[in-house]
């Protein structure tokens, strides 16, 4: 591989393909080469890109009726130009708070915590997200498959996030992986919690697809659920009122 240390001018589209290619084929090649320095033109050119595309993917669900995105089509076709706009406009946002938590993460590894190289390590690590947007369509098809697909993914983005660690951020090695296999354990738990929490309110409401209910609609059968679950002495109606109170609050 090319070392990536040499100084471009320019934003190289082609190298964006072959860089991101190469995170998610040979992370442990690429994050070895990879450059920490060079500005903040680079990453933010880059999350723009990976942002245009997860918020394109996501429309294209979106119009077809399938993943997250399918369940607030009731709303109509705005909310998918808003979240086409708004995953571009969170990219970047994403960009530099994910800078911050990766910083913190590579000083309690002993390892670099120059702003500017973990912007690039996060930037360069968000070509995970847009794998996990080409398969948003398994959520509307089926839940356990999308589960486990997800988990796929985030476990393969934390091995290559050891790699972005240890290689580009100089990041302890045993450290590394003890806190890598926490996040995997945490993953793993979070995604089949989330499965259980989901199946229970798709059989409570008798609907098979929940993905094809309002914001609204599963709001209601949330609360009713608890409400059965506390034997009625937590009422699905008191507890909307609060939510409507809390709303007004805010507005």
């Amino acid at each position: 591989m090319e070392n990536l240390n040499e100084t471009k001018q320019g934003f190289d589209f082609k190298q964006f393909i072959e860089d991101s290619k190469a995170v998610l084929l040979n992370p442990k090649e690429y994050f070895s080469v990879m450059s920490v320095s060079g500005g903040f033109t680079e990453p933010v050119i880059k999350v723009l890109i990976y942002g245009a595309i997860i918020g394109i993917i996501n429309y294209i669900w979106f119009l077809t009726g399938l993943g997250i995105a399918s369940g607030a089509s009731w709303l109509g076709g705005g909310v998918g130009i808003m979240a086409l706009f708004g995953s571009i406009i969170f990219s970047v946002i994403g960009l530099f708070i994910g800078g911050v938590i990766m910083l913190v993460i590579s000083a309690i590894l002993s390892g670099n915590t120059d702003y500017e190289a973990n912007v690039r390590v996060v930037a360069a690590l968000m070509v995970i997200s847009v794998v996990q947007s080409l398969f948003g369509f398994l959520a509307g098809i089926n839940i356990y498959l999308s589960a486990i697909v997800n988990i796929v993914i985030s476990l393969w983005g934390l091995y290559i996030t050891y790699y972005a660690l240890t290689l580009s951020l100089k990041a302890g090695e045993k450290g590394a992986r003890i806190l890598l296999i926490i996040f995997a354990v945490i993953v793993v738990i979070t995604s089949f919690t989330g499965i259980a929490a989901r199946k229970a309110l798709q059989d409570f409401s008798g609907n098979n697809n929940i993905e094809n209910m309002s914001a609204e609609e599963q709001q209601k059968a949330a609360l009713e659920m608890v409400e059965k679950m506390t034997d009625g002495q937590v009422k699905a109606e008191d507890m909307q009122k609060l939510i409507d109170e809390n709303k007004k609050e805010e507005e």
